[in-house]
C-alpha cells in the first residue's frame, strides 16, 4: 500500500504543476478540472449540473458502475439534461463515499450521476473483504449528465490502469505477508528451536520470496508502461492493455498465495481474528478477481498474440 500511495503522489506532483500552469488562478475550480479530466481522457467532459456544491469544498470523490447486472441492462430516455437512467449496476467500490458515480449506460455512454438523488437506491454486497465495501447501484429513471458518447476506449484503459493499481497494491499485500512470515518464522520456537530453521517452513518462504520479486519487476514494467500511455493523453491502449493482463494474470496468483503461506507458517494464530493475517488474505482474494481473474486476462492476452483463435 505504502509504495502504491508513492507511486499516486509521484503522478500527482508531475501532473498537478502542469495543470496549474494551464489553468492559472482557476486550477481550483470544478471547471478547470473538468476541462483538465477531459484532456487527459480525450473525452467530452463537462461539469455535472451539481458542480457548485464541490467546488466549494475542492474536492470531488468519483465511483465507476459499469458492471451490468444480469437481467437488469441499464436503459436511458433522453432528457433536456442529458438522460434518465434505469437499470442496475453491480460491485461498485466504495459508492457510499462517492460524490459522482461515472454509470456506463447504452452504447458505451457515460453519465454522471449523484449518488443522493431521487432514483438512486445504493445496496451493500457481502463481499469477502469487509473492509472495501462494494455496492448494488439500483437506478430508477435516475438523472444523469451526459460525458461522453463512446466511453469504449476511454472505459477499456480506465480498467486496464485499474488492473495495474490493483497488481501494486497485491504486490504491497504479498510483501507485508512475507515480511511478517519470515519474522514469525525466526522468533517462534518448537523444541527449542526457531521453526524457520525447518527445512520444510524454508521452502514454503522461498517460494513466496521468489513470488513477491516476480511481482516487483513485473509491476516495475507497467507502472512505466502506464505512465507512458496516461501522459500521452492517448485512447491506444494496446501496449497497456497487453502488459496489464501480463502482471494481473501472474499477481492474481502470487500474492493469493503468499497470503495463504503467511496463515500456515502462523499455525494456530494464524486462523483467528485477533491476527491480521485473514485481512491480507481477504483483500488479496478479491484483488485477485477484481478487474479480471489470471485466467480470463490470461485468455485474453493468448488472444491477442493470436496464441488460440479469436
Amino acid at each position: 500500500m505504502e509504495q502504491l500511495i508513492q507511486e499516486l503522489r509521484s503522478f500527482l506532483d508531475a501532473e498537478v504543476p502542469r495543470f496549474r500552469e494551464k489553468w492559472g488562478a482557476d486550477a481550483d475550480s470544478w471547471e478547470a478540472r473538468c476541462a483538465w479530466q477531459r484532456t487527459m481522457a480525450g473525452g467530452k467532459w463537462s461539469a455535472p449540473a451539481w458542480s457548485e456544491e464541490h467546488s466549494d469544498r475542492g474536492t470531488c470523490l468519483a465511483t465507476l458502475a459499469s458492471d451490468d447486472v444480469h437481467g437488469a441492462r441499464t436503459t436511458v430516455s433522453d432528457d433536456a439534461a442529458g438522460g434518465r437512467l434505469s437499470g442496475a449496476k453491480t460491485h461498485s467500490l466504495d459508492a457510499h463515499m462517492a460524490d459522482v458515480l461515472l454509470v456506463r449506460g447504452e452504447r458505451v455512454q457515460l453519465f454522471a450521476v449523484d449518488p443522493r438523488a431521487e432514483g438512486v437506491e445504493l445496496r451493500p454486497l457481502t463481499v469477502l473483504d469487509r473492509t472495501r465495501k462494494q455496492f448494488r447501484v439500483e437506478l430508477t429513471d435516475a438523472r444523469g449528465q451526459l460525458l461522453d458518447e463512446d466511453f469504449g476506449a476511454g472505459l477499456s484503459l480506465t480498467l486496464y490502469v485499474a488492473a495495474v493499481l490493483a497488481c501494486a497494491e497485491l504486490l504491497g499485500a504479498a510483501g507485508r505477508c512475507l515480511e511478517t512470515a519470515v519474522e514469525y518464522a525466526l522468533d517462534r520456537e518448537q523444541f527449542g528451536r526457531p521453526i524457520g530453521g525447518s527445512q520444510a517452513v524454508k521452502h514454503l518462504l522461498a517460494d513466496c520470496l521468489v513470488a513477491v520479486d516476480q511481482m516487483r519487476t513485473a509491476d516495475g514494467g507497467a507502472e512505466e508502461i502506464t505512465e507512458s500511455v496516461v501522459s500521452a493523453r492517448g485512447r491506444d491502449g494496446a501496449d497497456l492493455a497487453e502488459v496489464a493482463s501480463v502482471v494481473k494474470g501472474h499477481c492474481s496468483k502470487a500474492a493469493p498465495g503468499t497470503a495463504e503461506t503467511l496463515v500456515q507458517v502462523l499455525g494456530g494464530i494464524g486462523f483467528t481474528w485477533e491476527h491480521p493475517a485473514h485481512l491480507y488474505l481477504r483483500r488479496a482474494k478479491i484483488l485477485e478477481v477484481l478487474y479480471g481473474n489470471a485466467t480470463g486476462h490470461r485468455a485474453r492476452l493468448a488472444r491477442a498474440l493470436e496464441l488460440v483463435p479469436a
